[in-house]
C-alpha cells in the first residue's frame, strides 16, 4: 500500500552502533525520509475452533507512540488475520489499528477473521479504530521530511526518552519496525 507513494521503503530495527553510527551518516547524508513506526501484536485464540482473533495494545507501546508523534514519528499497530504460522505470509490480510489518544491500562481487543473489530476494552475510553490502507497511508504521511541526520538525532532521542519503557534487568521489549519511506 505505501509502495505506490514511496520509491524505496526500508524495514529497520533501529540500532545507534549500525544505523546510528558515524559511517552510516557520511554514507546516507544526501537521503531525505519520513519513518513510520509499527507494532506488529501476535494474534491470539480463544480456542482452536474461534473465529474471532484477541490482540493486545501495551501501555508502554501507547507510551511509545505518545512520546513518538513529538519527533514527528507516527506509529500504527498491526495484527496479522493467521491462525498459524503456516498462514503468515507477505501478502497475509492484517488488521492496521490507530490509538489517536495515550490511554493508561492496556488495550485488549477482538477482531472478527474477517478484520472487523468486534470490542475493546481498557481503563479508559480508548479511540482504537481499525483502519483501511488509505488510512495507513495518510497517517504516514503525516511523519516529518527528515534529512538523514536528524532523523538518527530523532531516534535516538524517542529511544533514550522511552528507555524505561523498553527495557527490563533482562531483556529489551518492544521496539518498533521503523519504516523507512525514502522520498
Amino acid at each position: 500500500m505505501l509502495r505506490e507513494y514511496y520509491r524505496r521503503i526500508v524495514p529497520i530495527y533501529y540500532r545507534a552502533t549500525r544505523e546510528g553510527n558515524m559511517f552510516s551518516e557520511k554514507l546516507h547524508s544526501n537521503l531525505q525520509l519520513r519513518i513510520f513506526a509499527a507494532f506488529p501484536r501476535r494474534p491470539k485464540f480463544e480456542n482452536i475452533a474461534s473465529t474471532v482473533v484477541c490482540g493486545k495494545i501495551n501501555e508502554s507501546i501507547m507510551q511509545f507512540a505518545d512520546a513518538a508523534r513529538s519527533y514527528g514519528i507516527p506509529t500504527i499497530f498491526c495484527l496479522p488475520i493467521v491462525r498459524s504460522l503456516r498462514d503468515i505470509t507477505s501478502d497475509c490480510r492484517c488488521v492496521f489499528l490507530n490509538v489517536s489518544q495515550y490511554v493508561s491500562g492496556d488495550i485488549y481487543f477482538r477482531v472478527r477473521d474477517k478484520g472487523e473489530l468486534v470490542d475493546v476494552e481498557c481503563e479508559q475510553n480508548a479511540c482504537v479504530t481499525p483502519i483501511d490502507s488509505a488510512a495507513v497511508v495518510a497517517i504516514a504521511q503525516k511523519g516529518q521530511v527528515l534529512s538523514w541526520h536528524d532523523a538518527i538525532l530523532n531516534l535516538n532521542a524517542l529511544r533514550n526518552s522511552n528507555t524505561r519503557h523498553h527495557s527490563s534487568f533482562w531483556m529489551s521489549q518492544y521496539k518498533p519496525v521503523y519504516l523507512l519511506l525514502l522520498q
